[in-house]
């Protein structure tokens, strides 16, 4: 009988705690939280952040690349 693995559960968080999630944890610089928090209300996280991190975002170690900020994917968004 084959077992199938079940990923974890990940947490709800809010668009403030994603916001330092990605600026503690995975290297992006974010210059102004409030207005971030702001794009994401109207945008979503999902839709921006795995939708235009690709070009940034490095696989092996899960964080951003060195410099990377929000506004730098934020422009993909718009741009595409």
């Amino acid at each position: 009988m084959s077992r199938k693995s079940f990923r974890p559960v990940k947490p709800f968080l809010t668009y403030q705690e994603l916001l330092v999630k990605l600026s503690d944890d995975k290297n992006l610089i974010i210059p102004d939280l409030e207005s971030a928090k702001s794009i994401l209300t109207d945008i979503s996280y999902y839709a921006l952040m795995n939708g235009y991190k690709s070009l940034y975002y490095d696989r092996i170690t899960r964080q951003y690349v060195t410099g990377t900020s929000f506004n730098d994917i934020l422009a993909l968004y718009y741009t595409a």
